[in-house]
């Protein structure tokens, strides 16, 4: 199942308001592998083409997807000015961060970006955007890659891998500053991160990596992070990932606070694990809009929580 995960402050953005956007179906159409898409326009995809290359090799004339265009919508509307998108794999979240940086071009010629990606695709990234766009995209693998992008005075999406990124941050820093320095030329007003909880520690204890927390170091004025996998060992990664993205504003209290009230989900009494999840979701939903990702992982620790008690009372 499709579903995103988008912080946005209902005290900034009413509820009402955040529905409009998530459940916007206007102009939406069916198309044949029976997905929903919605008419494009130019508009709304600047730097898009207007006809792509499908998998058989076929030109096909483009359209977003419906979850595509309502996920850029909400970004773009966010008071946080990024956030965390949680599809599924094959549901189109490279489109998604193409079509947020081409909106933020059109509106911003100068707009330069960090995307971010896992060893190994960006050949893939690459050729998809070329497919699909024609947005400047800066593959760097070197300083000397980085320092280069710089000759290029208008915006771009400046393409690198995790270990890429992390190993070239104090040099990111110092030759693309801080979007809010308006004194420098080199401006760097975007960071996506593309499968973030691949930087995890190998330690399997839901902590980043010292490469993820030397990427999340750098500033940028737009923090996105897309993924299928928002939670992988424990809860405290969600809290991680929201709090990086919203720009360390804790809207979901400390670290150590979050650890304490849901970090035993899924280790005490089915009842409990209920009762939890449910506390959980009631403090979110104030705060953010959620939808089937993070209650998949809940419900399944539940699951098997009472698969263990089953067996045990067979026993």
């Amino acid at each position: 199942m499709d579903f995103f995960l988008k912080t946005i402050e209902t005290k900034q953005i009413k509820g009402e308001e955040l529905n409009k956007i998530k459940n916007n179906i206007s102009g939406a159409f069916v198309g044949s592998d029976g997905e929903l898409y919605r008419k494009s326009d130019e508009k709304s995809y600047p730097f898009f083409k207007n006809v792509f290359k499908n998998r058989s090799g076929e030109m096909e004339q483009f359209h977003p997807r419906l979850n595509q265009d309502n996920d850029i919508n909400w970004l773009l509307a966010s008071d946080n000015k990024g956030g965390v998108i949680t599809r599924t794999m094959g549901s189109g979240k490279t489109l998604t961060s193409l079509g947020y940086f081409a909106r933020q071009l059109k509106e911003n010629p100068k707009y330069t970006a960090f995307q971010v990606v896992p060893e190994g695709m960006t050949e893939q990234w690459t050729n998809e955007a070329k497919n699909f766009t024609t947005l400047p995209i800066v593959e760097v693998q070197n300083v000397d890659d980085l320092i280069k992008t710089k000759d290029q005075k208008d915006g771009k999406l400046i393409l690198l891998t995790h270990k890429k990124a992390a190993e070239l941050y104090k040099e990111i820093e110092k030759h693309f500053p801080n979007s809010e320095l308006e004194t420098s030329e080199y401006k760097a007003h975007g960071i996506f991160i593309d499968e973030p909880q691949i930087l995890q520690s190998k330690s399997k204890m839901g902590n980043f990596s010292v490469h993820a927390r030397a990427l999340m170091k750098l500033n940028a004025e737009n923090r996105i992070a897309t993924t299928g996998t928002p939670i992988k060992y424990k809860m405290s990664e969600l809290w991680d990932l929201v709090n990086w993205s919203t720009h360390k504003n804790h809207s979901l209290g400390s670290r150590k606070r979050f650890e304490s009230a849901y970090g035993g989900i899924g280790a005490g009494t089915l009842s409990q694990g209920e009762l939890v999840s449910n506390k959980l979701r009631k403090e979110i939903d104030r705060v953010y809009m959620w939808a089937s990702c993070v209650w998949m992982f809940l419900w399944t620790c539940i699951i098997v929580l009472a698969g263990i008690i089953l067996n045990s009372g067979h026993k």
